[in-house]
């Protein structure tokens, strides 16, 4: 899964000089984010590593302070959003589930295509499936009340997607114009913390899989859960002879943690 609007892996030069474009940008890419222009201008965020691994960025805007840690397991890549209200007063909050991405192959050697983007209702309503093929051809899967579609005589690669509440999937509609409405408003009142965690995992799209397997479990997205094992503030780290911390050259490049 890549940047909508990203070169190939083959054009390495100009690929780079986007993503540094890229996330300077509050609305690229995929993920959780709050509508409305006044929240669209935050302070300078500040990134930090859980646990020495796992990005965690914190930015303050419009009275709101949002933290948003990634991480991965079992090949889910998971974006824990929360969202504290530190002013005297109720707010409404419009979020979406950005989905404005595109799948293709990170081929360093040779030009490439992205893949056609599919998005589809998942099982039952909760969550979505994002078929990426040349050519879809839908036809529905599994029982007459799955929402599930698959690609004909094709196997493809896809993004199977999931919004969590309170360690509850939350049912969404089809994907329209790039954005997955959660919900229309959620309420914050003051002081009061919202807690959302959106996941995907990229997989082979096909035909003769059981309806759930486009599922996501809560229980392998639960971030509190798993980083409670985790050491939030590890020990210094050694401080080389040009006074660069060790962890600096350690620390996975975020791409590469993502991908």
């Amino acid at each position: 899964m890549d940047f909508a609007e990203s070169s190939e892996a083959y054009f390495v030069t100009s690929r780079a000089e986007e993503f540094q474009d890229a996330i300077r940008d509050p609305l690229a890419g995929y993920g959780l984010r709050i509508l409305g222009d006044e929240y669209h201008e935050p302070e300078i965020p500040n990134l930090a590593f859980f646990g020495d691994r796992w990005p965690r960025i914190t930015y303050r805007v419009n009275d709101l302070t949002v933290t948003v840690q990634m991480l991965v397991n079992k090949g889910v890549v998971i974006q824990q959003f929360s969202v504290n209200n530190t002013s005297s007063e109720s707010k409404d909050l419009d979020i979406v589930l950005d989905v404005d991405f595109r799948i293709q192959e990170l081929d360093y050697m040779r030009s490439r295509e992205p893949y056609a983007k599919t998005p589809l209702k998942g099982p039952y309503g909760y969550g979505a499936v994002v078929v990426g093929t040349p050519e879809i051809e839908a036809e529905n899967l599994g029982s007459k009340d799955s929402n599930i579609t698959h690609v004909k005589d094709q196997e493809r690669i896809g993004a199977v997607l999931g919004v969590f509440k309170d360690g509850d999937s939350l049912i969404l509609p089809t994907p329209d114009n790039n954005h997955l409405p959660v919900l229309t408003q959620f309420p914050l009142k003051c002081t009061e913390t919202l807690q959302l965690t959106a996941a995907y995992r990229l997989q082979d799209i096909d035909f003769s899989h059981s309806w759930r397997d486009f599922l996501l479990p809560s229980t392998d997205v639960d971030v509190n859960e798993l980083t409670k094992d985790i050491y939030e503030c590890p020990p210094e780290w050694p401080v080389l002879e040009n006074g660069v911390p060790m962890k600096w050259h350690l620390r996975r490049n975020l791409e590469h943690i993502l991908s």
